[in-house]
């Protein structure tokens, strides 16, 4: 039996499909009507330039064994060495916050964010039991769950919360073989944006898409369906 890995095509069919902890709904709104690839590409344009990503991503050309290593970390140093070379420079803590604003705008804002979380806990368990790479990052991703029972949460910060665990892990599944070697990824591991304490009044004030009351899904799929 293959090993469980943490995979950019996982995380993507866990939005696309839901699961049996998250009550076997969508999480992704339906309005943005993504395909994997799409959703990764416009994902990742947040931070890095279309020219780095479009040899990878461009939907017209007969899909490339590096996208599906990328998507599936079916090879060792599975992401591109172009791609890592940008995300290297460009990842920075405010390129994170944009970044979550990007998924929490994915989401579909019907879907408690409880059950996103619970979804969440249940693929790290099963990646932290199976993915020698990602277990040595298990005790930061656990530090990111919200407390159990806490019903009362603000679910605008559940949501923000969720929407981080879920670019946060986007990333290291994409990095692969490189997540524990990346600079980039350490920075932001160690950022106070990684705090519940900070992470809301940090995106407020550095990302507008996270200021206001609503996220624009409708925007932000009309910007990859329009490529």
């Amino acid at each position: 039996m293959d090993s469980f890995l943490l995979t950019a095509r996982r995380i993507y069919m866990l939005l696309a499909r839901g699961s049996e902890r998250g009550g076997s709904v969508p999480f992704l709104s339906g309005v943005t009507r993504y395909t994997l690839t799409h959703f990764w590409w416009a994902f990742l344009s947040e931070c890095v330039p279309d020219s780095v990503l479009s040899p990878y991503f461009e939907t017209t050309q007969k899909r490339s064994r590096a996208l599906s290593s990328l998507m599936n970390r079916s090879a060792s140093r599975s992401m591109p060495v172009k791609l890592y070379q940008a995300l290297e420079e460009h990842l920075t803590v405010d390129e994170l916050l944009q970044l979550v604003g990007w998924m929490a705008a994915a989401l579909d804002q019907d879907v408690h964010p409880r059950l996103i979380h619970r979804a969440l806990d249940a693929l790290e368990d099963e990646a932290f039991r199976e993915d020698p790479v990602l277990e040595g990052q298990a005790e930061f991703f656990r530090s990111l769950r919200p407390a159990a029972g806490r019903e009362t949460d603000d679910l605008k910060q559940l949501r923000l919360r969720a929407a981080l665990r879920l670019t946060l892990l986007g990333l290291h599944a994409l990095y692969g073989d490189h997540m524990n070697d990346s600079e980039a990824l350490r920075v932001l591991r160690s950022s106070r944006a990684c705090h519940a304490e900070t992470l809301q009044l940090m995106a407020a004030e550095r990302s507008p898409r996270l200021s206001g009351d609503n996220f624009s899904h409708v925007l932000a799929a009309e910007r990859v369906l329009q490529e």
